[in-house]
């Protein structure tokens, strides 16, 4: 019987809180979602380090990192990747301090005082199904770009006829720009996707072929 593996997923947090660390360590070490492993940093710059060299799969970010805050830091990985899940840590329940975290690009955010592993999970799950979507999205936009491209050079392929045509009144041949003449057939297929398929009309055939057309006509009388 094949069992369903369970999906691995590195976890980074950034907090300069050792405890607080800790303590979300132990609450994703409950969660049996995903095979968690967390990675810890204190500071700003280790956590862009590791999300550089791709250490990563997502982000949990405190609000405050001492110097720098982090929107601070999720301005830089947002401008690295536009995608990558961060989720950010508040120390309470302020709305404004939300808002401003989701503005900022946050996938999710999670306050301190209400932290579980139900809670991890759930905003983890959001921040990963966010990225998934956005991916989607992205690559119906790449596919119809490339429809668009298809399509707007199919177009510059497309040859028509405009303006005046200088034709000969006796013979129909056309006057081309190099001032050669040429045959109806010919300039039109040289400026046109157009083709010719040969035939008479029925004042040619009775001039040049009367026998074909008396018979012709003859055959259209019977049916």
């Amino acid at each position: 019987m094949n069992q369903t593996k369970t999906p691995t997923l590195r976890v980074l947090i950034v907090d300069d809180d050792t405890g607080d660390t800790e303590l979300a360590r132990r609450m994703l070490a409950d969660i049996s979602e995903w095979n968690i492993t967390v990675i810890g940093c204190d500071d700003a710059d280790c956590g862009f380090k590791q999300i550089e060299r791709g250490d990563a799969d997502l982000a949990v970010v405190d609000f405050y990192l001492g110097e720098v805050t982090g929107l601070n830091l999720l301005e830089q990985i947002r401008q690295r990747d536009q995608l990558f899940p961060v989720i950010i840590l508040t120390g309470s329940g302020n709305e404004e301090t939300a808002v401003q975290a989701l503005r900022a690009g946050a996938s999710d955010y999670l306050v301190k005082g209400t932290l579980s592993a139900n809670a991890f999970q759930h905003a983890i799950f959001n921040a990963l199904e966010k990225k998934k979507l956005a991916q989607q999205v992205q690559q119906k936009q790449q596919e119809l770009q490339e429809k668009v491209k298809e399509l707007q050079e199919a177009l510059a392929q497309v040859k028509h006829l405009e303006g005046l045509i200088p034709i000969c009144a006796h013979c129909k041949r056309i006057r081309d720009d190099s001032e050669s003449w040429q045959q109806i057939e010919e300039y039109v297929s040289q400026h046109s996707h157009a083709e010719f398929s040969h035939t008479l009309c029925n004042e040619c055939m009775e001039r040049y072929y009367p026998e074909i057309a008396a018979h012709k006509k003859a055959r259209k009388q019977l049916s």
